[in-house]
């Protein structure tokens, strides 16, 4: 049965609900450095209770931080950029595109976000999930009631 989250969406499968990870979220996960709302989603995820979703160009973004050393909320990676990867995507993150409809919706997002945001937003509606783990302040203005986020 459907169940509305906090944020008033509903985003279920079954039992699972389904939420849409930007890069900041995915390179905070792995550096440990996420909020407490973003912790409890991954931390259901691993326990197979929620579900994350992340695009090709997400991960592209982790991959790419990770592999230049980036720091992430003033820490250093010590994984190489595959390897985060590959710890993202063998543990509780879904690899999803944004799908036909999604695409059929770029054009109108391209008007608000930039290419990446576009395709992360196309996910989030075309997937119907129940929120965004993001901080861009970009997404919160324009599609605030999906951001989790504190």
């Amino acid at each position: 049965p459907a169940q509305t989250t906090t944020n008033g969406r509903v985003g279920r499968v079954g039992r699972m609900t389904r939420y849409v990870a930007d890069a900041v979220a995915l390179n905070r996960r792995l550096a440990g450095r996420e909020p407490a709302a973003v912790e409890r989603i991954f931390d259901r995820a691993e326990d197979g209770v929620d579900r994350i979703l992340a695009t090709p160009i997400q991960l592209a973004e982790v991959v790419d931080t990770f592999g230049r050393d980036d720091e992430i909320a003033g820490e250093t990676p010590t994984t190489s950029g595959r390897e985060a990867a590959r710890t993202l995507t063998s543990g509780p993150v879904e690899v999803c595109e944004p799908g036909r409809d999604g695409v059929l919706r770029l054009d109108r997002l391209f008007e608000l976000y930039s290419m990446h945001d576009a395709v992360l937003v196309a996910a989030h509606h075309t997937h119907e999930t129940a929120g965004i783990l993001t901080n861009d302040h970009e997404i919160e203005q324009y599609d605030g009631d999906a951001v989790v986020w504190s």
